[in-house]
């Protein structure tokens, strides 16, 4: 059970981690062709 808990909150963990560093990537996307000169 408390395997299953440590198990269930890594994976959360690398969902999330996952989300967030895709958010950073679009928005650098996003950044790099909004601001060409």
């Amino acid at each position: 059970m408390l395997f299953d808990n440590v198990k269930y909150s890594a994976f959360a963990k690398a969902e999330y981690y996952k989300t967030l560093f895709e958010k950073l990537l679009n928005l650098d996307l996003y950044f790099n062709t909004t601001w060409q000169f």
